[in-house]
């Protein structure tokens, strides 16, 4: 440890308990990536796995003073090295802050710690009989704090939004320690500047989210999943703005995979295509009726004519909640895919719907 880092520890060691700090080199390996990229010949000068706001507020402090770097880390599953830690900076796990409160069904809110996974907040919301609708590959292991940071969208975009449409109030800690507290529970608040919306999507660059207040909606019966294969970028848009016409505000899911994409998905890791492959895009769509038993016949009377206007070659509809799981484990492999992949540079881009042809 150089005497930089030394001095750092140091200062940490003077304001935190010995059991939240940990000296560079005792950091496990664990900490020094992501699900992507990791080095594992970086040396931070220190991990801290704080409990409360109050410690995270204090490590920002003293690392402002000393002008010590400060790697803030969720659950480690991002696929663009965010996570890797400098030599020489100080490491902040959320991981210990991972309570998730009760649903108010009054408001229709959750409050989670950032630390908190994101299936947990899921199964939380579902034994109130709600449900918290943010979905990405990661849910097993990403948490509130960097799906609030990178402002995720998931698999429901489409019908819930993105994750700063899924947050009524936050917590944070600015970089000099001051902490930041707007735990609103409302929806309908137009009191002066909304300043939670600054820090989703910032990336941690203004500051270390630490709590949050999440909406939560009732749980919609007769969910419905289907796989159709395309035969063109004609075809993708036309199936879209039919599903809208045709199955309304009930779509919650609409994900297109291209050919490489769903082969790598199905055979490349040993599973049975739902659907033959050679088509130029397939797309899982997933419904979510508002009264059970009508969703499956309005699903399948969808994929009629979608089938008789040929903007679908072909469909499955799963029925049962095994075949729904099929489907989305190929939807879900993006990360898994990565892995067999490289070097490769990762990112995400947006692209207006009636432009996607020409870009793609």
């Amino acid at each position: 440890m150089s005497s930089g880092d030394t001095d750092v520890f140091a200062a940490l060691a003077a304001e935190l308990e010995p059991a939240v700090l940990t000296a560079g080199e005792g950091i496990e390996p664990r900490y020094l990536g992501d699900w992507a990229v990791r080095d594992e010949s970086a040396r931070p000068a220190a991990l801290v796995r704080p409990r409360t706001t109050a410690e995270v507020a204090a490590t920002l402090k003293t690392c402002d003073r000393l002008g010590a770097a400060v790697v803030a880390q969720g659950g480690r599953t991002g696929l663009t090295g965010a996570a890797v830690p400098p030599d020489g900076c100080v490491i902040l796990s959320l991981e210990r802050m991972d309570a998730v409160g009760e649903v108010d069904h009054a408001s229709g809110t959750l409050e989670a710690e950032a630390g908190a996974v994101l299936e947990r907040v899921q199964q939380a919301a579902d034994a109130a009989g709600m449900k918290f609708p943010l979905d990405i590959p990661g849910r097993g292991s990403c948490t509130i704090g960097g799906n609030i940071s990178t402002n995720a969208g998931g698999n429901h975009v489409l019908r819930y939004g993105m994750m700063r449409n899924l947050v009524l109030g936050l917590e944070a800690v600015l970089p000099d320690g001051t902490v930041l507290s707007s735990m609103n529970r409302m929806l309908k608040n137009n009191a002066g500047y909304d300043l939670k919306q600054l820090f989703i999507g910032s990336e941690g660059t203004l500051g270390v989210v630490t709590r949050a207040v999440l909406r939560v909606f009732p749980k919609r019966p007769d969910v419905q999943t289907c796989l159709c294969a395309v035969p063109d970028m004609a075809g993708l848009l036309a199936l879209l703005e039919r599903a809208r016409s045709d199955l309304g505000d009930t779509v919650s899911a609409f994900e297109v995979m291209w050919p490489s994409f769903y082969d790598y998905g199905t055979v490349g890791f040993g599973r049975r295509p739902p659907l033959p492959a050679g088509q130029a895009a397939y797309v899982l769509i997933e419904t979510e009726g508002v009264a059970a038993g009508n969703g499956e016949a309005a699903l399948l009377a969808f994929l009629e004519q979608a089938l008789a206007h040929g903007c679908v070659a072909d469909a499955v509809a799963a029925h049962s909640m095994a075949q729904r799981a099929e489907l989305w484990a190929v939807r879900d492999s993006s990360g898994e895919l990565q892995n067999t992949m490289g070097p490769y540079i990762p990112f995400d881009i947006s692209v207006p719907i009636g432009e996607m042809a020409g870009f793609v």
